[in-house]
């Protein structure tokens, strides 16, 4: 089911070229997200043209402050950039 976010805070997705990276230096971007519905768990993420302006595979988390205001990991996965095929 969905994850309640009532108290929760500080959204944010970063995402970096390595899985597992020892550092913020490679991140192409970290974002804040915006709670659509704290009820069912809806926090909605909108980066940048630039933001996604690269070629390849690059992973990403999603972490939050929850209502105690300790940091929780809601998710990780991995985001596929293509280059367009359409130009105009």
């Amino acid at each position: 089911g969905p994850l309640p976010l009532s108290g929760c805070t500080a959204f944010k997705m970063t995402a970096d070229p390595s899985k597992t990276p020892t550092d913020e230096t490679n991140n192409i971007f970290s974002i804040t997200g915006t709670v659509l519905s704290a009820a069912d768990g809806t926090v909605e993420f909108l980066p940048s043209e630039s933001e996604t302006d690269h070629l390849g595979v690059y992973y990403f988390d999603v972490q939050f402050l929850d209502a105690r205001g300790l940091k929780c990991t809601a998710g990780k996965s991995k985001l596929t950039f293509e280059q367009d095929i359409t130009k105009t």
